[in-house]
């Protein structure tokens, strides 16, 4: 695992099109921002079963992700 230390503002690149970016920080929690390819999924790891599978309600019915 990579561990990295980011500011407000800062960036994450992952890979040449995957942008993980600090949107806002609080005393308990950090908010991130990210810009990927629409043919990446990307769920958070509470909304995955055991499986490891996304379940059907991990993408909102517009099409965007959660």
């Amino acid at each position: 695992m990579l561990v990295l230390k980011r500011q407000l503002g800062q960036r994450i690149r992952i890979g040449g099109d995957i942008v993980i970016t600090i949107t806002e920080i609080t005393s308990s929690s950090v908010k991130v921002g990210i810009d990927a390819p629409s043919d990446v999924s990307i769920f958070r790891e509470e909304l995955c079963n055991g499986a490891g599978e996304p379940r059907r309600d991990a993408v909102s019915s517009d099409g965007g992700r959660r």
